[in-house]
């Protein structure tokens, strides 16, 4: 008999499945819905709650705005103007009608003093200054010269040729001279309308510190350079920002030659880092102005710098930079009364100016609503969202688990019936194909031997037959024919007794190698007629099992009887006893056909036959191992299929041994 196959009644599938499907299908698109919203119905709450906390928001901000305003107007005409002390802005500046800043002054750039440069200098001191080279000009006595003449009455000539007068003097080794020249010029307080390229008094400073390392006073040439260092810092540096730049940086490149003057030189480096940024700012805010990008009055933003212009008398402006520290406070204090609320303020290109959420929030941020913060500051966004995204959720999360749960349980209850009703429907389907393959199959089994007793029968019982020899061997024939529909017919007979469980099992203590002997003993006859050779391997021990001695012989001599008649060449069969763990086991072993991969479990189901081309031309049920299998189980053992590497099957049960 074949392997059974069922073909799927496509339309009890369909039914099934439509049966599922569709109220499944209604009742999810109508929890959704329900679902969907409730979320809309809250969501629509917290955005009216959001949408009044920024018009508040705004509110306060513009109130502070209008005070912050009303401020710079009021210190405009006050002679401190620049050294105000205005918490909410980083500097201030006025601007003149060619919109330069004409305070503070300090340290400007010589790209916006052309002037500076075109002074021309004493004929003399031109003279002197080309001569300097002339290894035969005595220039120290031509500058000491120039200094009585009526030409140094001049302050700038005075102190231009007391710097060639230091230089001169250096050069020829009147370090002395040099020094004290240095000294007049740092007591000189002779000023420029304008900056120069080189300040007389730097001049000096350099000159001194040289002259005291040309006399090995280490420590006093590095004093010097510091003093330097710190004069470039003051106020009263008559210089140009890229000279100070310069200097500043020769000074740093001098020190560390000279101990000592490590510490200092942090100190004055972490202040020129804070002049070099105003200045980066001055210098920023004034590119602005001369590239008519201010506006007359308002704010303006650009590369995350806010700039304030007040309009300020004919043709002047104040240019306030504002602290951005000082927006955070004020969205600081604003929200400082209000809970469970989180605030983002950034610029409109996205840079971010204050939050008090970490970003990781963000990405479970549910409602958000964004405004300017004000009208006259609609380059600064602020997003008002919840500061704890559970809460939201959890209320969400809480109906919707209501209500999924309840589709869930219907949906499962329709599933679960749907199908029990499927399974029992296809498994009744089954069976009934299984009856008629089975009844088939037995009318198949059962009408050879009984052709066979009827045929002999009646040729006994006519009296043709007078050989007695003949009459032997058919009375022989018809004795095994009738032994094999008794075998046939008490499997099938064993089988329905083990599945209705009407079978009453009747334990006890029996050693497995005397069970082994009954069931040989029983199929003598077969095994003598097909020549088979059987092996017997035991243990040191007969294992005692507990059970029904009746039923294990059945199911050694349905593992016989199969390893036979599976094995159409090498009529070899191995018989092992032994333990294994807590049970005692036999395993039959053929070299006959052996199974497919994947078969080892479906040999033991109930009318299984496998697809080889050599289990067609053997007779059988289907019965044999579905009846081993059931019997093991019963006795609380196992059943098993081995597929050996050299071909063949092996097949194991197990019994629990006596305790």
């Amino acid at each position: 008999m074949k392997k059974i196959v069922f073909n799927k009644n496509r339309r009890l599938v369909a039914a099934v499945l439509l049966a599922i499907a569709l109220p499944s299908f209604i009742l999810l698109i109508l929890g959704l819905r329900a679902v969907r919203n409730e979320r809309y119905v809250f969501e629509h709450k917290m955005m009216v709650n959001y949408r009044e906390m920024a018009s508040s928001c705004v509110q306060y901000a513009d109130t502070r705005l209008d005070e912050f305003e009303r401020r710079l107007d009021s210190i405009a005409d006050r002679d401190d103007f620049g050294k105000t002390n205005h918490l909410s802005v980083q500097a201030l500046y006025y601007l003149g009608r060619q919109q330069n800043i004409i305070y503070p002054s300090r340290l400007p750039s010589r790209r916006f003093f052309p002037l500076a440069f075109a002074r021309d200098p004493s004929p003399q001191l031109a003279i002197l200054f080309a001569g300097e080279n002339d290894a035969k000009t005595d220039s120290y006595s031509k500058y000491a010269e120039f200094l009585s003449s009526a030409e140094a009455e001049s302050g700038e000539n005075r102190l231009t040729a007391k710097n060639g007068l230091m230089r001169s003097a250096l050069k020829s080794g009147r370090v002395s001279a040099c020094m004290e020249t240095a000294d007049r010029v740092l007591r000189d307080t002779t000023s420029f309308f304008l900056p120069v390229s080189l300040s007389p008094k730097i001049a000096a400073f350099f000159f001194k510190a040289r002259g005291f390392a040309e006399q090995g006073q280490a420590d006093a040439a590095g004093n010097a350079f510091l003093e330097c260092y710190e004069y470039l810092l003051s106020d009263s540096a008559e210089i140009f920002s890229e000279e100070f730049t310069f200097y500043t940086g020769k000074i740093e490149r001098e020190l560390p030659a000279y101990p000592g003057s490590a510490e200092t030189l942090a100190r004055f480096k972490q202040r020129k880092a804070a002049l070099v940024k105003e200045l980066e700012l001055k210098a920023l805010v004034e590119s602005y102005a001369r590239n008519r990008l201010l506006p007359d009055s308002g704010y303006f933003y650009r590369d995350s710098t806010i700039l304030y212009v007040h309009g300020y008398g004919p043709n002047k402006s104040i240019v306030a930079v504002v602290d951005l520290s000082w927006l955070i406070s004020l969205v600081n204090q604003w929200i400082a009364a209000k809970k469970n609320v989180a605030m983002d303020v950034s610029f409109f290109d996205g840079r971010s100016i204050f939050t008090n959420k970490p970003p990781s929030s963000y990405a479970t941020r549910q409602i958000a609503v964004t405004t300017s913060l004000s009208e006259r500051l609609p380059f600064i966004n602020i997003t008002f969202f919840d500061s704890d995204p559970a809460e939201f959720t959890d209320i969400i999360r809480h109906q919707r688990l209501l209500y999924l749960s309840l589709l869930a349980l219907l949906l499962t209850s329709i599933l679960i019936g749907a199908g029990f009703a499927y399974f029992a429907i296809r498994k009744e389907m089954a069976l009934t194909r299984l009856r008629s393959s089975f009844m088939s199959s037995v009318s198949h089994e059962l009408k050879p031997p009984l052709t066979s007793i009827r045929m002999f029968g009646d040729m006994l019982q006519s009296g043709k037959i007078t050989d007695e020899k003949k009459k032997t061997a058919y009375y022989g024939l018809i004795s095994r024919e009738s032994e094999r529909l008794s075998i046939l017919i008490d499997k099938i007979l064993d089988f329905s007794r083990l599945e209705d469980g009407r079978i009453k099992y009747d334990f006890g203590e029996h050693g497995l190698e005397t069970l082994v002997a009954e069931a040989l003993a029983a199929l003598t006859l077969i095994i003598e007629e097909k020549h088979v050779a059987v092996q017997r391997k035991t243990s040191a021990d007969d294992p005692v099992v507990r059970c029904d001695s009746r039923m294990v012989v059945q199911v050694m001599v349905n593992l016989i009887d199969n390893a036979i008649k599976y094995s159409p060449t090498k009529k070899d069969i191995e018989i092992e006893t032994g333990r294994e763990g807590r049970w005692g086991f036999v395993a039959v072993r053929d070299w006959g056909i052996g199974i497919q991969a994947g078969e080892k479990s479906k040999i033991f189901d109930e009318f299984y036959r496998s697809d080889h081309m050599h289990v067609r031309d053997v007779k059988g049920t289907g019965l044999g191992l579905a009846i081993v299998r059931k019997i093991t189980a019963d006795h609380g053992g196992f059943a098993r299929a081995e597929s050996p590497s050299d071909g063949g099957l092996r097949v194991v049960v197990g019994f629990p041994l006596e305790k």
